[in-house]
């Protein structure tokens, strides 16, 4: 909103330093993004996760960024190699947000997703190739020509139908899921929030193809540069704000004990929340809380997010999602639920969709349901 403003303002030749102050801030957002997801990829337990999607996709939205606004400054007038070197990062972002989104893709499709990045990065390989003094050549006759070529119009438009492809593929997704842990932390509406954003990313490439194409002056083009920074700049502020306020979002696992708990206490409660688990199956109830197993078993929620991790190594819905696996197991076994469907076993053993029970059977077992139900004999329950 402050870059929108000081646009204004430039336009309406107010003060062009506020319009510099902005550039200075949208580099730092920009810096910050790339520092902290460079961080977040050292962590192991990231990058062995589809978490790292995310990370990657907030580093590819802010090298955009930074490419977007170095523009401003004659940088690229004095490093010509670096002229178009984020141009096909926006093809990144989609399989970046899908892949985070829905984390049961098939592994062996996931690089079909990145073939548009691929092709665009291989149709500028003989720019690249050009001297420095060509490039900087082409970068100013670009800038002061006012022809629009084929080229222009054919990358925006690439780009706001794949917007639109990702867009529909995952909004079925939200609309079909049903994850606990999306609840417990905001994390639906976290995923609605961030496809607005990029659907307001497509809607601003559709926006740039109007603006060049009829209304190529100055202010307009400010105008949109200035509605074009402000959503990947909220990309970044949506993203960095999100994983210092919510660490759960990356499963970070908890390094303080607010209250310690004694070995005799600890083996107490164990027992208590196997009970509970084994007698009481409190795993089939699909709206089960981290508060409610908290309240039953008589200890606070940190206390036993502090047991899980230490005593199970287990987060809560791993804890709750391997007694629903170990129960569904048996019915898939067992000759009386033999005509069962995967997902009416999925609903009785405490999942809300057939999709989170998938996830949840390959971590545990390695293998899809209907495998594990072919391979192996049926037995009585």
């Amino acid at each position: 909103l402050l870059f929108l403003m000081s646009s204004f303002f430039l336009m309406l030749k107010i003060n062009f330093y506020i319009f510099l102050l902005v550039i200075f801030i949208i580099f730092i957002l920009s810096f910050q993004g790339i520092i902290t997801s460079l961080i977040l990829l050292t962590k192991k337990n990231i990058r062995k996760s589809h978490i790292k999607y995310v990370v990657l996709l907030l580093l590819s939205i802010s090298l955009f960024l930074l490419g977007k606004n170095l523009y401003w400054v004659p940088f690229y007038k004095e490093h010509p190699h670096f002229i178009f070197s984020v141009i096909a990062v926006p093809l990144l972002l989609g399989p970046f947000l899908y892949l985070y989104m829905v984390p049961t893709a098939p592994r062996k499709f996931r690089i079909l997703h990145f073939i548009p990045f691929l092709l665009l990065f291989a149709v500028h390989i003989p720019f690249y190739l050009m001297s420095a003094s060509e490039k900087v050549h082409f970068l100013e006759n670009m800038i002061l020509s006012t022809r629009i070529n084929a080229r222009f119009f054919i990358y925006r438009a690439a780009m706001v139908l794949q917007v639109v492809f990702y867009s529909i593929l995952i909004a079925r997704e939200l609309y079909y899921r049903q994850h606990d842990q999306f609840n417990t932390y905001g994390m639906k509406g976290w995923h609605k929030t961030t496809l607005f954003l990029y659907a307001g990313f497509g809607l601003a490439y559709l926006i740039q193809m109007v603006v060049y194409g009829f209304f190529n002056s100055i202010q307009t083009i400010v105008l949109y540069f200035a509605i074009f920074m402000a959503i990947m700049a909220g990309w970044i502020l949506l993203f960095v704000t999100r994983i210092l306020l919510v660490p759960e979002m990356l499963k970070w696992r908890p390094k303080t004990i607010r209250t310690p708990l004694s070995s005799d206490r600890k083996a107490e409660l164990i027992k208590r929340i196997e009970t509970l688990m084994d007698q009481e199956t409190l795993f089939l109830d699909q709206d089960l809380r981290l508060y409610d197993l908290a309240h039953r078993s008589g200890v606070s929620q940190h206390q036993l997010s502090q047991i899980l991790n230490e005593s199970f190594e287990m987060n809560f819905y791993e804890f709750v999602n391997s007694y629903r696996i170990k129960s569904a197991k048996q019915f898939l076994l067992a000759k009386e639920y033999s005509n069962y469907t995967i997902d009416a076993i999925a609903q009785e053993v405490g999942f809300k969709s057939k999709s989170t029970f998938y996830q949840a059977f390959r971590k545990f077992v390695g293998t899809t349901p209907s495998a594990f139900r072919r391979t192996r004999p049926l037995t009585r329950p």
